[in-house]
């Protein structure tokens, strides 16, 4: 049994006995919701979820909020950051509260509650199954950052939409050169990413992406500077297509 398996199966456990609570108020659950085996809608109130600021019209190249009517961005006419861009909650008070749990403090139900958005809007933009990408791919964080904080939030993220939508997780094709944290930098230093801050492991077989439709996978899109970094660096490996799921849009 793998060691992720284990804790699933305590933390269920623990819920049975003491129950769930919600991860915003932090009071406890409906019975009938501690015992949701895809644990998606069971760690977070009714109440709490109708308070987090959703971004339900949005660019469909960089999910920028948009007004009601429009939906694509200026930028975006031109120069479009993705073929497909889903980010259903604005990164603001509650949504900026479940990523920063996520990110900095192990939040294994925030990064749930979050998915759960993210799933929700995978439902409404994409008709049927043959519609979904063949690969899901976490953005890939520094060595360093990965060995100190122990995991990777957007494979998180991954995982749990693999688990629903049966789409392979491809977390081992890239590496990332190490350098400053994004959330230290500028807006005008982020936009300017190196173009090989992404690059192909050598194990990775060739032509792996040849004509593939994949997803990136994060928790926040921001500037979108990443998003196109790693993007061209699929397309020039052979992607055919590049959409990005991010649970918040900031």
């Amino acid at each position: 049994m793998r060691k992720s398996d284990i804790k699933c199966a305590a933390r269920l456990a623990i819920d049975c006995v003491v129950g769930d609570v919600c991860v915003l108020c932090q009071l406890p659950l409906p019975p009938h919701q501690w015992h949701d085996p895809l644990r998606l809608n069971s760690h977070m109130c009714p109440y709490c979820r109708t308070a987090v600021a959703l971004n339900p019209n949005s660019c469909q190249h960089c999910a920028l909020p948009l007004p009601d009517g429009q939906h694509i961005c200026g930028r975006c006419i031109t120069t479009p950051l993705a073929d497909r861009a889903l980010a259903p909650v604005l990164h603001q008070h509650c949504g900026a509260y479940l990523v920063h749990q996520l990110k900095f403090h192990r939040g294994e139900r925030e990064a749930l509650a979050l998915a759960s958005f993210l799933l929700t809007a995978v439902h409404q933009r994409y008709p049927n199954t043959n519609a979904l990408p063949d690969l899901l791919i976490p953005v890939p964080i520094a060595p360093w950052t990965q060995l100190r904080r122990g995991y990777n939030p957007s494979e998180w993220l991954a995982r749990t939409l693999h688990k629903q939508l049966n789409v392979a997780v491809a977390n081992d094709l890239l590496t990332r050169k190490v350098g400053p944290s994004q959330r230290t930098l500028t807006r005008h230093q982020r936009l300017r990413l190196a173009t090989n801050t992404f690059t192909l492991k050598r194990k990775v077989a060739p032509r792996v992406l040849d004509f593939r439709h994949v997803a990136i996978i994060d928790d926040v899109l921001t500037t979108g500077a990443t998003v196109a970094v790693l993007a061209g660096t699929l397309r020039r490996a052979g992607a055919v297509r590049v959409d990005v799921w991010c649970a918040t849009r900031a």
